[in-house]
């Protein structure tokens, strides 16, 4: 394949720019609602004034900075349309869960509606907010066992809006479940950069509900290098975007062995293209000596 430069190419046009708006799909909405939920809960949760501080544990502490920005690099994830966040609990913080709405007497038919709730969270179904009726996959447990999303509760906020009871902001930081997001990936007619199992990836929230924001591959990723350190480039066994795992560089030095298409790149194994008659070394050769040619007899008149 031949390339040519821009300076090949003696009149550009001016490129051309167009704007378009595309409406997210109802699993992107709900993969957004889900991780957004998940970080308002945290930062609710440990923004409240107890007798215990959960700030150590907050998005907005510095201290959690690496976890804050790995949630917003996930957010990418999400409006992509490939992957769905399916909330996951362990069996201890269920059993937590409702042993302490069973210390604090709270009646049994709230308590089954908390056991639903969790049930429908980790199966990826949505459950209503008891006061704005709204459809979410996560929602905040009060301990008089009334679910609340993130819209209606806040960090000054000591009553429960159902019940009007004064709940202790203790009990309910530590009432929360501490659920786990998995990545759940959709791979009907997706290209993937990298090899993933489908439910494999995981991410999880640090904060008072135990939860980080932070995808894991199960592959092993490869370091990250530090500016201008040396090394060697490794690129995938199959042809993704032609960049270094490493550096994020990409290679431009291909060789191929078929000039007519069909062969790869020993090196980032980029699969060659057939190049236009227009585009061939020979077809560029001959115009400009036409080019040269029209300008010597202009020069002559």
């Amino acid at each position: 394949t031949t390339r040519h430069g821009k300076n090949c190419l003696r009149n550009l046009s001016r490129p051309t720019y167009r704007r378009q708006h595309i409406e997210m799909s109802d699993r992107e909405k709900l993969a957004y609602n889900t991780m957004a939920s998940t970080v308002r809960i945290n930062i609710t949760t440990c923004s409240m004034e107890g007798r215990t501080s959960g700030w150590q544990d907050s998005l907005l502490n510095p201290l959690q900075s690496s976890h804050a920005m790995r949630a917003m690099r996930n957010v990418r994830l999400m409006c992509n349309g490939s992957c769905r966040l399916v909330p996951t609990l362990s069996d201890r913080f269920f059993v937590d869960t409702v042993r302490y709405l069973t210390d604090w007497g709270v009646p049994p038919i709230r308590i089954d509606v908390v056991k639903n709730f969790l049930r429908a969270a980790r199966e990826g179904r949505t459950s209503a907010c008891m006061r704005c009726t709204h459809s979410y996959q996560v929602l905040m447990i009060l301990p008089c066992a009334h679910l609340l999303c993130t819209e209606c509760i806040d960090s000054v906020t000591y009553t429960c809006s159902i019940c009007q009871k004064v709940f202790d902001v203790d009990q309910f930081q530590i009432l929360q479940p501490g659920f786990k997001l998995r990545w759940d990936l959709i791979l009907n007619d997706v290209r993937l950069p990298h090899p993933i199992e489908q439910d494999g990836s995981e991410a999880t929230i640090d904060g008072a509900g135990n939860n980080i924001l932070a995808l894991h591959d199960p592959a092993a990723a490869p370091p990250r290098l530090r500016r201008g350190q040396p090394h060697q480039c490794v690129y995938p066994r199959t042809w993704t975007t032609g960049k270094c795992l490493l550096c994020k560089k990409e290679h431009f030095l291909c060789c191929f062995d078929d000039d007519d298409g069909g062969g790869t790149c020993p090196v980032c194994h980029r699969p060659s293209e057939p190049c236009p008659e227009e585009e061939t070394k020979s077809t560029y050769l001959i115009g400009e000596l036409l080019r040269l040619r029209r300008d010597h007899r202009r020069r002559r008149t």
